[in-house]
């Protein structure tokens, strides 16, 4: 079986797991059906799921670990919740104040950066 039929196949079987993961964590009715394919904008998160699964192996995803700069909201378009929602963690960098409160609420296994970088003299109010 070539190597994107394989991922496309991990893909169908992972997609059940997510209602109950964000049952158990407290998330509720924020989540999407399992025919729901993505929380992501474009897919990135299945890829990126069903590419760790395939490629390396890793069905625990207790051990996969993440940095997503520009975290922004915790679970709409974001790149790492269907991670997050099977057991991962890792560090989300948001710099702005109020997001970071909501993903520092919403998603306590992770470590939350309130941090930003700036290539001129502009710098953020403290």
């Amino acid at each position: 079986m070539g190597l994107a039929r394989r991922a496309a196949s991990s893909l169908e079987i992972s997609l059940g797991s997510d209602r109950e993961a964000a049952d158990r964590d407290g998330l509720g009715d924020d989540v999407p059906s399992p025919s729901d394919l993505s929380y992501s904008a474009a897919g990135e998160d299945r890829l990126v799921l069903s590419w760790l699964q395939v490629i390396y192996q890793l069905k625990d995803a207790s051990k996969i670990r993440y940095c997503d700069i520009g975290a922004a909201e915790p679970r709409r378009l974001n790149n790492t919740y269907i991670l997050y929602a099977r057991g991962a963690s890792g560090v989300l960098i948001e710099p702005d104040p109020g997001q970071a409160q909501v993903l520092q609420r919403t998603r306590p296994r992770d470590t939350v950066l309130n941090v930003g970088v700036a290539f001129d003299e502009r710098r953020s109010p403290n």
